[in-house]
């Protein structure tokens, strides 16, 4: 998928190779853990991942699981957590 879209500076994109999800992991895990590393989980591999550049530079990222409503939403990550 080659959505882009920009905003001033900011130019958004889902990953398109498995490098580019790997930088979005390595930028989660320095957020929420404050050092180096790989914020993956059993998820990762089914996600979409969201980058957002400034100036070519990673600055933010996201990412979001697409599924068909039903059985599948039991399992996702959302319904372990929040016991949907």
């Amino acid at each position: 998928m080659t959505i882009a879209f920009s905003i001033g500076r900011f130019v958004v994109t889902f990953a398109a190779t498995p490098a580019d999800a790997k930088r979005c992991q390595e930028l989660r895990h320095q957020h929420f853990f404050g050092r180096a590393g790989v914020d993956a989980d059993e998820f990762a591999p089914l996600c979409c991942h969201i980058m957002v550049r400034r100036d070519g530079d990673l600055v933010a990222t996201a990412r979001t699981l697409l599924f068909a409503l039903g059985a599948e939403m039991k399992t996702s990550y959302s319904a372990q957590q929040y016991d949907l």
